[in-house]
């Protein structure tokens, strides 16, 4: 067995948080300990989590810290992983619900396989009442929709993710993540905080070919108003012309920034990951201006000569991408 920390960060989140913290409690393997920072709230999530910790008698494995100041997600979910010991540490929200089994069954997953330095579960998506929300599946993509991928997936079945997947999107949200202490090392030691913390995690753990999805939902993830990152595709309903263009420039940008701050994990990748990399940066960083720039001759220099758009991007994403760029400006989503 190992240890296993949990990390958690909580932030005006009183109305969902006494939920969340009895499916921790509830699990069938327990945490050898839980770090919980409250980024300065200004409601009643701090004194919930306290009262919990107390009225449980968990004082011994749980703490609660509470910043000065409010600091944003990003340094305070590195603050909660800074302040875990565990062999593994998972990461986890405020307003989500955990399944009783998830630490053992994960746990379980990383004991059979040393080669697994992160590990990603599915999750079913649930309103504020807790209600499921159905997510209609397309076809060769896995985990809601979030990453593509060109077989047919059991439940149960363990997928290692390829690090060019790692490279161009983040395959679950950190709250479905557990991950090795090398890891956490790292991160820690690297991180400039400019992207979110999840995908960076996942990225650390590809550039070690160490990044596996588990196709088995273990949490339940909620959906609504006040989520930090949540998933656009249940938050909005898209419009005609949304549907076939979405927020492309958007996306191409944020991908960019994205790709570019990966560019400091250079120095602990070999040769082939360097070029596969690079290749991704040219790609996404072409991508952006053409889309920014509305240049078709841009974009089909860049189907012409960058594979990872050629092949990695599906038909509809690459019309999509045209269309985008045809569409005069009054025309496109707002």
């Amino acid at each position: 067995m190992y240890k296993i920390s949990i990390a958690m960060t909580t932030y005006n989140g009183a109305r969902f948080i006494a939920q969340q913290l009895l499916s921790l409690l509830n699990q069938e393997r327990q945490a050898d300990d839980v770090v919980i920072y409250d980024d300065h709230s200004t409601d009643l999530t701090a004194s919930i989590v306290q009262s919990f910790i107390d009225s449980h008698q968990l004082n011994a494995s749980w703490k609660l810290y509470i910043n000065a100041k409010n600091v944003g997600f990003k340094q305070n979910f590195f603050n909660a992983i800074s302040a875990s010991t565990g062999d593994l540490i998972f990461l986890c929200d405020q307003d989500d619900l955990w399944d009783a089994g998830k630490l053992q069954t994960m746990e379980q997953v990383f004991l059979r396989n040393d080669r697994i330095m992160a590990l990603c579960s599915s999750f079913r998506i649930i309103d504020q009442a807790n209600g499921i929300m159905p997510m209609k599946s397309k076809k060769k993509y896995a985990n809601n929709n979030l990453f593509r991928i060109n077989q047919v997936l059991q439940v149960g079945d363990i997928v290692k993710i390829k690090f060019v997947q790692a490279c161009n999107n983040n395959i679950s949200p950190g709250c479905t993540m557990g991950f090795r202490s090398l890891i956490k090392s790292v991160y820690l030691k690297n991180t400039s905080l400019t992207i979110e913390h999840d995908w960076e995690l996942s990225f650390i753990a590809a550039c070690m070919d160490g990044l596996y999805y588990l196709n088995q939902p273990l949490i339940s993830y909620r959906v609504h108003t006040n989520n930090t990152i949540g998933l656009d595709q249940v938050m909005h309903e898209p419009s005609a012309i949304e549907r076939i263009v979405g927020d492309r420039q958007e996306r191409a940008a944020y991908l960019a920034s994205h790709v570019r701050a990966f560019q400091q994990y250079n120095n602990m990748i070999d040769k082939g990951k360097r070029r596969i990399l690079s290749d991704e940066l040219v790609f996404a960083e072409t991508r952006e201006r053409a889309l920014a720039s509305k240049s078709l001759k841009l974009l089909l220099k860049l189907y012409h000569y960058n594979r990872y758009y050629r092949i990695g991007t599906s038909l509809a994403g690459k019309l999509s991408d045209i269309i985008f760029i045809l569409l005069p400006d009054s025309s496109k989503p707002t």
